[in-house]
C-alpha cells in the first residue's frame, strides 16, 4: 500500500515538471544563439574589408592628411568682404555757437488817436504788408460828427468875415468926406480882422477833425512782416502799440560767444546756421560792443531772405575760420573700443590671389562731413567697408569688391604703416 502511494506521488511530480517545461518559451535560446552568430559574421566581414584597404604606413599618412586639412582650415578665407579706399572730406576749424533768431529792424504801430474803439482788424501775425497798407479801422462815427460841425463853423466864420470886410469897404470912403468918424472906421477894421482870425481857427479845426477821421485807419509805416498783434476788436486805443512789423522781413541770428572766440570773428565773415538738417549761410554784420550779463559777446549774423527760420527760434550754428580736406571713410567702417577708434586694414597675403589679412589699426578722427569721418589714414589705404564685429585679428578674408567695384589686386599702403 505504501509502495503504491509512493509511486503515485512520483508520477504527480513528474507530470508537474513536464507541464512547466512545456509552458517555457523554448524558442528564446535558439533566437539568442542566432543573433550572436550573425554579429560574429558581420564583424569578421568588416574586419576583412578594412584590412584589404589598409596600405603600408597607413597611420602616418592619415596623420599627414589630418594635419594638412587643419592647416587649410586655418588659412582658408573666413568670409568675403567689401573693401574701400579713403575718399575726401572737408574739415574745418570752426567755432560752435547758439543764439536766438530776431528781427534786424522793427516798427511799432500805435493809434494816433486815443479813446477810439477798434472796429476792424485786417491783418494777422505772419502777414506780409506794404507801407501805407491799412491794418485796422477805428470807430469813426464820432470823428465824422466833429468834422461836420467843424466844417459848419468854418462856413459861418467865412460868411462873417465876408460881411466884416464888406462893412469896412463901405465905410472907409466915408472917412474921406468926414461923413463918418475915424473911430467908427477903426471899429470896422477890427471886426474884419477878428472875422479873419475866426476863419483861420475854423479851418484849423476842420483840418484837425479831418486828420482824426483819417487816423481812424491805422496804416503800416514800413513794408515787412507782422510779428506781433495786440489790436483787438472793441478795445479802446490808449497809445500803446497795436502791431509790430519786422521791417522788410529781415532776420538775424544773435549768436553769443565767449570773448576769446569773439575776438576771432570779423565783420563780413560767413556763419552757418542749422535749420533742422538744412544749413543756412549768413554774414556777420556787427559785434556788440559790450558783453551781456553772462559776459558774452553777441555776434549779429544777417539771414538771407526766404530762409526757413522765424523770429524767436533758438538755433545752433558755427563760424568757420578755415577749411581743408582729409582722407575720409564711412562711419560704418569705424569701430570704437575703450575710447579709441579703429578700422580693419587689409594687407595682401602670399597664399593666393585675392586673399588678405585683416589687422586692427588705430585711427584719429579729425572731423565729420555728413556720414563720412575725416581721418589720418593714408589716401591709398585699403580697409574693410564695414566694421564687422565677427572679424578677428589676422583673419584671412577674400576681398569681393573695392569701392563697390570688381575685386582689386593692386597693392595699397596699409593704414598706420
Amino acid at each position: 500500500m505504501d509502495d503504491k502511494n509512493s509511486n503515485e506521488s512520483l508520477d504527480k511530480r513528474l507530470d508537474g515538471a513536464f507541464d512547466k517545461y512545456t509552458k517555457f518559451p523554448w524558442w528564446l535560446p535558439i533566437g539568442a544563439l542566432a543573433l550572436v552568430a550573425l554579429g560574429l559574421v558581420m564583424g569578421l566581414g568588416i574586419g576583412r574589408v578594412s584590412d584589404g584597404n589598409k596600405a603600408p604606413n597607413d597611420n602616418v599618412v592619415g596623420a599627414s592628411v589630418k594635419s594638412l586639412d587643419y592647416q587649410e582650415a586655418n588659412t582658408a578665407p573666413v568670409m568675403s568682404v567689401e573693401a574701400i579706399t579713403p575718399g575726401s572730406a572737408a574739415i574745418s576749424d570752426a567755432i560752435d555757437a547758439s543764439g536766438i533768431i530776431a528781427a534786424r529792424h522793427t516798427a511799432q504801430v500805435s493809434g494816433r488817436v486815443t479813446g477810439a474803439a477798434i472796429e476792424q482788424v485786417l491783418v494777422e501775425v505772419g502777414d506780409q504788408v506794404r507801407a501805407g497798407q491799412v491794418l485796422a479801422i477805428l470807430d469813426a462815427s464820432s470823428f465824422k460828427d466833429l468834422h461836420i460841425q467843424a466844417q459848419a463853423d468854418l462856413d459861418q466864420a467865412i460868411a462873417s468875415a465876408e460881411k466884416a470886410h464888406a462893412d469896412l469897404a463901405r465905410t472907409e470912403p466915408l472917412l474921406q468926406i468926414d461923413a463918418i468918424s475915424r473911430q467908427q472906421v477903426d471899429a470896422y477894421r477890427t471886426a474884419a480882422k477878428q472875422a479873419d482870425a475866426t476863419v483861420i481857427a475854423a479851418k484849423a479845426k476842420v483840418n484837425n477833425t479831418a486828420t482824426s477821421l483819417n487816423n481812424a485807419k491805422i496804416t503800416a509805416p514800413v513794408s515787412g512782416i507782422i510779428s506781433e498783434r495786440q489790436a483787438q476788436v472793441g478795445v479802446l486805443t490808449s497809445g500803446n502799440p497795436l502791431f509790430t512789423i519786422i521791417k522788410d522781413g529781415a532776420l538775424e541770428w544773435q549768436a553769443t560767444l565767449a570773448p576769446n572766440n569773439a575776438a576771432k570773428i570779423s565783420i563780413g565773415q560767413e556763419a552757418t546756421i542749422m535749420a533742422g538738417n538744412t544749413p543756412i549761410i549768413g554774414k556777420v554784420t556787427r559785434l556788440s560792443p559790450t558783453a551781456n550779463q553772462g559776459r558774452e559777446i553777441t555776434a549779429h549774423v544777417a539771414i538771407p531772405q526766404g530762409a526757413p527760420l522765424s523770429a524767436g527760434m533758438y538755433q545752433t550754428g558755427k563760424f568757420v575760420l578755415s577749411q581743408s580736406s582729409a582722407p575720409a571713410v564711412p562711419t560704418s567702417a569705424i569701430m570704437t573700443t575703450d575710447g579709441y577708434d579703429y578700422v580693419w586694414s587689409l594687407t595682401p597675403t602670399d597664399q593666393a590671389e585675392g586673399l588678405y589679412k585683416v589687422v586692427r589699426t588705430k585711427v584719429d578722427i579729425l572731423g565729420y562731413d555728413g556720414d563720412k569721418a575725416a581721418t589720418n589714414l593714408p589716401p591709398d589705404a585699403l580697409i574693410v567697408a564695414k566694421s564687422a564685429g565677427f572679424l578677428a585679428e589676422n583673419d584671412i578674408v577674400r576681398v569681393a569688391t573695392v569701392n563697390a567695384n570688381a575685386p582689386h589686386s593692386s597693392t595699397h599702403q596699409v593704414a598706420g604703416q
